[in-house]
């Protein structure tokens, strides 16, 4: 893990399993999220340095991309969801520009891939729970 507080150091170790991310087979990958790389881009997200919290995301996102392109549940939606559920996006969302932007998606794909881990609902899951909260219609 990168634990270092040098923060070119850190930025390029965040680039080196970004690039990991983005360019290993879904085995290499699976390796790195086992070996613990989210919990790695979760701290950085976390970090005072402008560019870890930016890679992080990044790499976060195209996690999230690469289980949403494999058979089944994407359990890496699930992984981050159980891990850390989506309250750490909240000072995220209100970024300006790219990284508000990534982390409204990766909230939104975590709450369609792990519902019952994550908080909010869908209008969706509300109707379902509530139908006849609906106006009637004439």
């Amino acid at each position: 893990a990168a634990t270092t507080d040098e923060p070119q150091v850190r930025s390029e170790a965040l680039w080196t399993l970004s690039n990991g991310i983005s360019r290993g087979s879904q085995e290499q990958v699976a390796a790195m999220v086992q070996m613990g790389c989210t919990r790695v881009f979760m701290d950085a997200i976390r970090g005072a340095d402008a560019r870890c919290q930016e890679r992080g995301i990044h790499a976060l996102d195209e996690l999230l991309n690469k289980g949403s392109r494999m058979p089944g549940e994407n359990v890496y939606a699930s992984a981050i969801a159980t891990l850390e559920g989506v309250a750490w996006l909240d000072d995220l969302e209100v970024a300006q520009g790219n990284v508000g932007e990534i982390a409204a998606s990766i909230r939104r794909t975590l709450q369609q891939c792990a519902p019952a881990t994550t908080p909010g609902r869908t209008e969706d899951e509300e109707e379902k729970e509530d139908p006849g909260s609906d106006p009637p219609s004439s």
